[in-house]
């Protein structure tokens, strides 16, 4: 008898085969309504931060930058850092500074304006989960779940409340953007440039003038190529893999490393380096490991991942600041938290190990999360802080579709069981809608609590982390507004007995002596900060004292 042939599977031409989502015909009410409720949703939990008033470094950006409010001094926003006259930190973000002098423009010194575009990038980024999601599961419910789950997520709270975490929504926005276009790109003999990938690069281009974490979007490229390649193994228009990756190295990859180069020589022409020497700028009160020892260096990065993805999974408690000595740099293998990061480590490679051997969905995304992540580690290079909630908003996004696809292969697992099984994927599914309530809950009741003002919010600092020399002493700044120097003082004292090498608190300790009429005690603090104030910060303690 003759071999019946074999039939190939048929590729779409506008996206990766079987990348893309069901396109079987659908009414509308299907196409919009998943839409409509993520956006609703994302801008619902954030709607009562909106009159909430500047926070933390707003003041610094918005309102003491004149490059943000003056249109006429725009250039200095290409020709300078992103913080103004500190020439000691290497951040490079004119995109983000040109979204505020805009803002200005319209709006005013207005913080609810600020604050509505903040909310919009977050809705953006939200659909943006969804859309990917679509494409990656093609099935509908998981992308919705995935995109719901981000968007009331309260450790985002930081990044969209307060107005300078514009720079992570913005760079997740154009970042998104780009992997979605990349995804929708024809994948059987793509042409040399087409308009799709050109989206892609000026996407990329805006990117990397937002914020730093940008650079790593052609490990992303890569990862999508991998999947889509995966998806249409064996089909006669898909070259080989030795071929393809050639190819799209020649097209793809190289033109994106030259963007990215650009970049990075377009912010050493503005600030004359492109990473902050060690040890320089107080490097040690922001990131501890600048100044630790080789073990400190190796196991607190596993700490951090412990830390971020219980916060996570139970967004409890969360604080604005995590400088020294927040969270204590791991001194050995003994350390339970270090113990908790190489767990979650171990879980990972476990579920990349299983995914690889099923449709490799899930592994997509743990490669999406290590990609973003890594860099904000402090395991490859140190960044400006230990950790920070602000930093985990795009890898969030990786784990949000993990949670997704948990979820769903949970409900068909139960759905194949029987009637039995059906309750539990129904028990499930009512579990996921209550958890996603309470975040959603967590999030309103710290945009009232916690956001509504700098009072609030380093009052909370200090409950949550009084290992923080920072937060001790912003917790200071609110009583020295206040006129009630003693207990000034002893937040001030507290923030020295953690760090006694920061030489504003002893100005502002020596302040508060002298007000509260300890002459004595305060010039001695006072030429103590004088003694450890350089360069640009050089003072006259007199000054101080009226």
């Amino acid at each position: 008898m003759a071999r019946a042939k074999r039939r190939r599977p048929r590729i779409e031409s506008r996206t990766s085969s079987g990348a893309g989502p069901d396109r079987t015909r659908r009414r509308p009410l299907d196409e919009w309504a998943p839409v409509v409720l993520i956006a609703v949703v994302a801008l619902g939990v954030y709607a009562n931060s909106v009159g909430n008033e500047f926070l933390y470094d707003d003041d610094l950006v918005i309102l003491d930058d004149p490059r943000t409010s003056d249109p006429g001094r725009w250039r200095e926003i290409f020709t300078h850092g992103y913080w103004y006259r500190r020439s000691t930190d290497p951040i490079y973000r004119p995109v983000a500074l040109l979204t505020y002098l805009a803002n200005h423009a319209i709006t005013g010194s207005w913080p609810a304006g600020y604050r509505a575009v903040n909310l919009a990038l977050h809705a953006g980024v939200s659909l943006m989960v969804y859309a990917i999601g679509l494409q990656l599961f093609r099935r509908r419910w998981p992308a919705v779940a995935a995109a719901l789950l981000f968007a009331v997520h309260p450790i985002h709270g930081e990044a969209v409340v307060i107005v300078v975490g514009r720079a992570d929504l913005l760079c997740a926005l154009l970042y998104l953007l780009a992997v979605w276009l990349l995804l929708r790109e024809p994948m059987a003999f793509p042409s040399p440039f087409s308009p799709r990938f050109a989206g892609v690069l000026v996407l990329l281009a805006l990117a990397l003038l937002t914020k730093e974490n940008a650079v790593t979007f052609i490990g992303a490229a890569v990862l999508v190529d991998l999947w889509r390649r995966w998806q249409g193994d064996g089909h006669p228009q898909i070259r080989p893999w030795r071929a393809f990756l050639l190819d799209r190295l020649a097209r793809r990859y190289l033109p994106m490393v030259g963007l990215t180069a650009l970049s990075l020589l377009v912010r050493y022409q503005a600030l004359g380096q492109l990473m902050r020497p060690r040890g320089i700028g107080g490097g040690g009160i922001e990131n501890p490991l600048d100044s630790a020892e080789v073990v400190g260096r190796l196991l607190t990065p596993f700490v951090l991942l412990g830390k971020y993805l219980n916060l996570l999974v139970w967004p409890h408690p969360l604080c604005y600041d995590y400088s020294y000595n927040a969270i204590p740099v791991a001194t050995g293998l003994a350390d339970h938290r270090v113990l908790i990061g190489l767990a979650w480590a171990a879980v990972f490679v476990i579920l990349a190990v299983v995914s690889w051997r099923r449709e490799r969905r899930m592994l997509w995304c743990l490669g999406f999360f290590a990609i973003t992540y890594l860099i904000v580690s402090n395991s490859l290079v140190l960044i400006g802080t230990l950790f920070a909630e602000r930093v985990i908003y795009l890898p969030s996004v990786a784990w949000c579709w993990c949670v997704g696809l948990a979820l769903t292969a949970l409900v068909d697992r139960c759905a194949s069981i029987g009637t039995g099984g059906r309750v539990l994927g129904i028990i499930a599914v009512a579990t996921a809608v209550v958890g996603v309530s309470a975040y959603a809950a967590e999030t309103v009741v710290r945009n009232a609590r916690v956001f509504c003002d700098n009072e609030a919010l380093y009052a909370d600092g200090v409950r949550v982390n009084p290992g923080s020399a920072r937060c001790q002493s912003f917790a200071a700044r609110r009583y020295i507004g206040q006129g009630d120097h003693k207990t000034a003082i002893k937040y001030l004292r507290a923030a020295l007995d953690i760090d006694d090498t920061a030489w504003y608190d002893h100005m502002l300790i020596g302040q508060e002596y002298a007000l509260d009429g300890q002459i004595d005690r305060g010039i001695e603090c006072l030429r103590r900060a004088y003694d450890m104030s350089t360069g640009h910060y050089r003072f006259d303690p007199a000054f101080l004292l009226g």
